[in-house]
């Protein structure tokens, strides 16, 4: 018989692989961006209002000028270069990253990165009825997440028939069906029902409902088959304010203004060991298998939910997450890697805990 707390431990496990997979699905409609150069000069990452850098590859060139003897950059050093570009450019809009400071040989350095929303919102709409949304001029929605049916932990917005038990029942390819209706529109209207979403399997009685999760974000952070036409009140280029900034931040008492930390997200201290293991992974693996991993290690970003987690459940997340990290792997090499970049992320009392 389960115990209540295996309970909680299954049911929030399950919701963090449905957060990655959300995320993952989010992420495969952003434009890519580069920013490269001598590895002992300043990069410049920057991306639009509502949105923040998230850095995915980076990788070392030729050498930078003609010299002899330069050694190969090789996957550690690899992997090096793009913790320490997450960990310099995490939760910042524009982000000025110097690879090393000083080098003998300096070689090319390639970051590769996308814009992603740091902003989210939530909208319920209970069994056949419907609601719209809408984003400003040179915005569109970007959904993150959509659930039709009934989830047990989360029924207050549309309460259950006098005498009717709760229930998990959720629709297939809600996501999916709510993204052709408004990812890269500007504005959209769903009605909650089964002529628009999978019927789900809940009880004769049960009162559904749908929950999505959107962004509004400036359209050229999208890749342009997502993106609706333009409209009447918007710049034909789609700029108005939402182009990438590519100037270099101003200096403040000696030092570079590169200080937007914008919005607060749901994993903050993941990101750096999250992006290492996945490059970690594709060098174990010789880069086979490498989209199911990005799949299995993408993020949940932080939600606007009217119902919101208490700190110990937030915690409880996390180690959830890095637990998954360490076990993903097979052999006990790839287990002592993994444990040694979260181990550089968060510490060796934390690591302990997984070792336990």
């Amino acid at each position: 018989m389960w115990r209540s707390g295996e309970l909680v431990v299954i049911y929030i496990f399950m919701v963090e692989q449905l957060c990655a997979n959300d995320w993952a699905l989010l992420s495969s409609t952003l434009r890519s961006y580069e920013s490269e150069g001598c590895e002992d000069k300043h990069l410049f990452l920057s991306c639009p209002g509502f949105t923040r850098v998230s850095l995915f590859a980076a990788s070392y060139g030729q050498p930078c000028i003609n010299m002899t003897g330069c050694a190969p950059a090789n996957a550690v050093s690899q992997y090096s270069l793009l913790q320490r570009a997450v960990e310099t450019c995490r939760k910042k809009s524009n982000c000025l990253f110097q690879p090393a400071e000083r080098s003998s040989c300096p070689q090319h350095v390639r970051l590769a990165y996308k814009c992603e929303p740091n902003e989210f919102h939530s909208r319920v709409a209970c069994e056949d009825e419907k609601f719209s949304l809408s984003c400003s001029p040179n915005q569109r929605i970007a959904v993150f997440r959509a659930s039709y049916g009934r989830t047990q932990y989360e029924s207050m917005h549309c309460p259950q028939p006098q005498g009717v038990p709760e229930e998990t029942c959720l629709s297939n390819y809600a996501t999916e069906s709510f993204m052709e209706l408004c990812h890269g529109r500007r504005r959209c209207s769903v009605a909650a029902d089964i002529n628009t979403f999978a019927k789900p399997p809940c009880r004769h009685q049960s009162r559904m409902y749908l929950k999505a999760v959107y962004a509004c974000v400036p359209k050229k952070v999208l890749q342009k088959d997502r993106v609706s036409a333009n409209e009447p009140d918007e710049d034909p280029e789609g700029s108005s304010g939402f182009e990438l900034d590519n100037s270099e931040p101003t200096q403040k008492d000696g030092k570079m203004d590169d200080s937007d930390e914008g919005e607060d997200i749901h994993i903050n201290v993941t990101q750096a060991t999250v992006t290492s293991t996945r490059l970690l992974f594709n060098t174990i693996n010789n880069e086979e298998n490498t989209s199911s991993m990005n799949t299995y290690l993408n993020r949940s970003p932080k939600v606007d939910w009217t119902e919101e987690r208490t700190a110990n459940e937030t915690h409880f997340f996390d180690v959830l997450l890095l637990y998954r990290i360490i076990h993903y792997f097979s052999s006990n090499r790839e287990k002592l890697i993994a444990v040694s970049a979260i181990s550089a992320a968060f510490g060796l009392t934390t690591v302990l805990l997984f070792l336990s």
